[in-house]
């Protein structure tokens, strides 16, 4: 055996993935490193639901002018994982439909917390009256603007729907929604972990566990509640 070294399992979760470490010995008096980049990842089976989503002033389309005939639907997945997606029930004969109590049936999504930060929520609002369930408008809502690890903590948007020409509105679309059983950890981007302690490097997101070793240059990310939020995070 050269040597050993002891890492302790958050700061490997919580620090950089660079680790640059000198090696206990016992055989020789010469130094000996190691040099390795591991990446941990924190997994959870995250629920995301709505507490409101309605749509207004919807624009019908072609062969559905009379609003009697629409059965609308809003259909929604994340990016990072599109084979996973949720369907609200039909609202028929309206062109602002509205959805109510949804807390019971949430989105699941297998998620990191580098999966959710980066990742956007697709709302496309449907006609099942049409034989193609054809797509009436769109939005996408960047995740990490309406995020928190706060259980329960509440976000609202209010949005214009965009045709498939990305350019014509149809609609509005507003709604209340929260996150439940979020992953909370993930490696310092950049910097590196050396015999003194951690050098560099910036959390992933603001509030996120940070590392207990000694640290420096470490850029922390100050947290701001954003308006659309009514809960603050708490601290990391």
């Amino acid at each position: 055996r050269i040597g050993k070294c002891v890492i302790d399992l958050y700061t490997l979760a919580t620090g950089p993935c660079h680790h640059n470490l000198l090696l206990i010995t016992e055989a020789t008096s010469k130094d000996a490193r190691i040099k390795f980049n591991l990446t941990m990842e924190h997994c959870r089976d995250v629920e995301f639901y709505f507490k409101k989503l309605s749509v207004f002033n919807l624009v019908p389309p072609p062969g559905h002018s009379d609003p009697k005939k629409l059965e609308i639907f809003v259909d929604m997945h994340f990016s990072h994982d599109k084979k996973v997606n949720k369907k609200t029930p039909i609202v028929k004969h309206t062109t602002n439909p509205s959805w109510e109590k949804m807390d019971r049936e949430p989105l699941f999504t297998n998620a990191t917390l580098q999966d959710l930060i980066t990742s956007t929520l697709h709302l496309h609002v449907k006609d099942d009256g049409l034989s193609d369930h054809k797509t009436i408008g769109s939005v996408e809502i960047e995740a990490s603007h309406y995020f928190s690890f706060k259980e329960g903590d509440e976000f609202s948007f209010h949005k214009s729907l965009i045709a498939k020409d990305g350019l014509s509105k149809v609609g509005e679309i507003a709604g209340e929604f929260a996150w439940r059983n979020v992953p909370t950890m993930g490696n310092l981007i950049g910097g590196v972990h050396l015999d003194t302690g951690i050098s560099g490097g910036q959390p992933l997101f603001a509030a996120v566990p940070m590392p207990t070793i000694p640290s420096k240059d470490v850029n922390i990310i100050p947290y701001a509640p954003r308006e659309n939020s009514t809960k603050p995070l708490p601290p990391g």
